[in-house]
């Protein structure tokens, strides 16, 4: 083009096209990602709603039983052999007052921690009374 011209560019250069698709197809990539880290979190955080829902209702049951030892199972008999349940008691140095620590994981994860919930509770057991014989307490 001779000096002193002006012409008007009407169209983009080789490199400016592939520049521009560079940076659409990253773009693109980006997004994606995006969209397949929250479909992830999504699906993580409805498994742990139902591993809470689950627990709290194991643990409502194991309270109501009265059996307050360090025990496990699964939930077999509900349907959900994904998981596994396991409660601890500890004491609180208050008499008669115990602590239940009630853990929900999936099977096939032993620490990780977003694959786990834990519940926790206080149970009072009651202390059992004599009498004397014949008598009534």
């Amino acid at each position: 083009m001779p000096e002193g011209s002006s012409s008007v560019r009407k169209a983009f250069t080789l490199v400016e096209a592939l520049v521009a698709t560079t940076l659409a197809a990253v773009g693109v990539v980006a997004a994606l990602n995006g969209m397949s880290s929250i479909g992830k979190a999504q699906a993580l955080s409805q498994e742990r709603e139902r591993m809470l829902m689950i627990g709290k209702s194991k643990l409502d049951e194991f309270v109501a039983l009265g059996e307050y030892q360090d025990q496990g199972g699964s939930f077999d008999e509900w349907g959900e052999s994904r998981y596994i349940w396991e409660a601890q008691i500890e004491t609180t140095g208050t008499t008669n007052l115990s602590e239940v620590i009630f853990t929900v994981r999936r099977r096939d994860s032993e620490n990780d921690e977003k694959r786990m919930v834990t519940l926790y509770t206080l149970v009072y057991e009651e202390l059992e009374s004599t009498t004397a014989a014949g008598g009534t307490p």
